[in-house]
């Protein structure tokens, strides 16, 4: 009879099969340490986020509120009025302006060497508008006037000067987790007088039109501060020490006066 006997040992594993396991493992430690140095050593990106030479405005947005009354007529009534926008090299011409010159001659003549451009719009009362303006490279200046029907003094154009440091300001905005949008020129019409700048005048409607300007540009470049990743150490003020001082000597004291000898007894 033949018996079979069933082993309760089980197989015992060739050196070959253990020496390729202990091989793949340290392969597969290596490359996961490797891959854990790498990422830990990856330098990190320190070049600037935002350059201001980069950051340029495509438009100057002439943003326009006329109130109910503007440029009334002889019955007290509102009219429409032209708004003229130009754009100028310089402001020298701007000094010696005058309303005639602008309404009749128009912007070509009245600003000379400094003028570039002319753009025209219609206003009218209680109407919001906005101009977008393409700037020239040469543009240092943009004059908004409105020919009134009775202008009065000089109060019937302003001048707003084109921002030079526009790309400062965007980046400045962008550290601060800010946006800084492209510039405007708030222009408001009241009855007879204009107003305006880079920010709202007086009695402008900050809901009138829904429109995000930036707040008022930088008018001098910013102060760059050059860091060589030193830190500079305190000048530390070195006390003098005395040499061979020595303490100053004890005046002597004051002998003590001697008492008077009693005088002798006369002779009997």
């Amino acid at each position: 009879m033949t018996v079979f006997v069933r082993s309760s040992l089980t197989a015992v594993p060739s050196l070959r099969s253990l020496a390729r396991a202990g091989m793949g493992l340290g392969l597969g430690l290596t490359a996961a340490v490797a891959l854990m140095a790498s990422a830990g050593c990856k330098k990190k990106n320190k070049g600037p986020s935002c350059k201001p030479e980069d950051e340029v405005f495509e438009a100057i947005r002439v943003v326009i509120q006329p109130d109910e009354m503007i440029n009334l007529d002889d019955e007290g009534q509102p009219l429409s009025v032209q708004l003229h926008v130009y754009q100028l090299k310089g402001d020298e011409s701007v000094d010696i302006i005058d309303f005639e010159t602008v309404w009749e001659e128009g912007g070509e003549v009245a600003f000379g060497d400094d003028f570039i451009s002319e753009e025209e719009i219609t206003v009218y009362p209680g109407k919001n508008d906005v101009l977008e303006l393409t700037p020239s490279p040469d543009a240092k200046f943009v004059l908004a006037a409105a020919i009134y029907r009775e202008p009065l003094g000089q109060d019937w154009f302003r001048l707003y000067e084109v921002p030079r440091y526009h790309g400062n300001d965007v980046c400045s905005a962008q550290k601060k987790k800010q946006p800084w949008p492209d510039p405007c020129f708030h222009v408001l019409l009241e009855r007879s007088l204009l107003d305006g700048g880079p920010t709202p005048p007086t009695g402008w409607d900050a809901e009138g039109h829904g429109l995000e300007c930036p707040g008022k540009p930088s008018r001098t470049p910013p102060v760059e501060i050059k860091d060589d990743g030193k830190k500079k150490k305190k000048k530390k003020k070195k006390r003098k020490k005395l040499k061979d001082a020595e303490a100053p000597e004890q005046p002597e004291e004051p002998s003590k006066p001697e008492a008077p000898t009693a005088p002798e007894k006369p002779g009997a």
